[in-house]
């Protein structure tokens, strides 16, 4: 080729090796943040294993004791309210959204064939590397920023409007995350689930006035089970307004755990939940040697395995299933997605119970603690940090494993 062109694809190549040099200097940057969290309050990370180890059961759990004491290593660490924990993890949730995306478009201006390809045809070359800057400018990426303002930008309190008062906890990258937008008062940021909402939509699923909000939670109990919900349902599971009741459910259900769990691979959730249904549930996974073999799309037992097989590919079933596949299908998330939030159903059914034993006073007073935690700051300004966390136990950067 002509200097002309052998010159001007140096400079592009220079152009795409500062790009890259860049993007990875920022992910590191972003791998240190999420570290940085962790290690001033190691429950954010055992809060994400535990709720990990509910949905994917090979995940390995820390020792018991770590949990405890939120130890990183050798070293205690302040627990935080809770309030503060899932506002961080939703941080760190942002971050690492931030950090894929520099990550695909790392690889993208990474692959090898395609860059020699395009030197080859320097104007479309060109294009391409203009194109992949535009993209970048549209991830409001901005590549003259030194690397301390790249730090700060994911760094701890750095949305405080006066860095010498800690005021917000939130870095500059996260500084317009509010989780009272994402959770109600009654949530207490996925504490509880607020299911009150739905018993007066039971009421006029049932069209009936006699179903009291414990009855009713007992009917959501069923769900739990892998088998109740579908052998003895509260009503006829074809039923229009049953299904569309159970479209709602399930739908408010699947977003409370997600928003509770932020940490958590909502694809890869996703992914294990429609691989189970498709290559499990739809093929009759529920069964009783008395029985046969149960088809949940028809509401129908089959006594052997061949009867049941000659079913799926008759008129009958694959017209139930074509009619009510996105029921069946909300209904066994529901299932699953509340088997998953045990601990968060128990809770809420026990406080359900003791505010129905308060008298009004009670009541009132218990809604007022409710909202001063939901209206309180997530930080709290007498908080410790660094040295100071565990009476001058704490020294930091000298961690040293058991």
């Amino acid at each position: 080729g002509s200097p002309g062109i052998s010159g001007g694809g140096g400079i592009l190549e220079m152009n795409l090796l500062e790009t890259r040099r860049s993007l990875l200097e920022e992910m590191e940057i972003i791998e240190n943040a999420i570290a940085e969290r962790i290690q001033r309050n190691p429950e954010l990370y055992y809060h994400y294993i535990q709720e990990s180890s509910k949905v994917f059961p090979d995940t390995k759990l820390p020792r018991s004791s770590l949990i405890a004491e939120n130890k990183i290593y050798k070293f205690k660490k302040v627990k935080r309210k809770r309030k503060q924990i899932i506002l961080q993890q939703h941080e760190i949730n942002i971050f690492l959204r931030d950090y894929q995306e520099k990550q695909q478009t790392f690889n993208k201006i990474n692959r090898p064939e395609e860059t020699q390809e395009d030197d080859k045809d320097l104007p479309n070359f060109e294009r391409k590397l203009q194109q992949l800057e535009k993209e970048l400018k549209n991830e409001d990426e901005n590549f003259e920023l030194d690397i301390n303002s790249k730090k700060d930008k994911y760094a701890l309190f750095s949305s405080s409007s006066d860095p010498s008062r800690r005021t917000n906890i939130l870095s500059d990258r996260a500084r317009d995350l509010d989780l009272n937008e994402i959770f109600t008062r009654d949530e207490q940021y996925g504490e509880y689930m607020e299911l009150e909402q739905f018993h007066s939509l039971w009421l006029n699923v049932i069209k009936r006035g006699d179903c009291s909000l414990l009855q009713f939670l007992d009917i959501l109990e069923l769900f739990l089970d892998d088998e109740k919900y579908l052998l003895t349902p509260p009503m006829d599971r074809k039923n229009d307004r049953y299904m569309a009741f159970l479209l709602k459910l399930s739908k408010y259900v699947e977003t409370f755990f997600f928003k509770s769990y932020a940490l958590l691979d909502a694809a890869a959730v996703e992914n294990l939940i429609k691989s189970d249904f498709e290559h499990s549930y739809c093929r009759g996974s529920l069964r009783s040697e008395a029985k046969g073999i149960y088809c949940p799309f028809c509401s129908r037992w089959f006594k052997t395995s061949s009867v049941f097989e000659s079913h799926l590919v008759g008129k009958i079933h694959k017209k139930n299933e074509s009619k009510r596949r996105n029921f069946v299908y909300s209904e066994y998330k529901l299932h699953r997605y509340l088997k998953y939030l045990n601990d968060e159903f128990s809770r809420t059914r026990s406080f359900v119970e003791r505010k129905l034993a308060f008298t009004a006073n009670e009541r009132m007073a218990e809604m007022d603690i409710l909202t001063q935690k939901y209206e309180a700051p997530a930080y709290d300004s007498t908080e410790k940090e660094g040295a100071e966390q565990v009476d001058g136990e704490q020294r930091d950067g000298q961690l040293q494993e058991e």
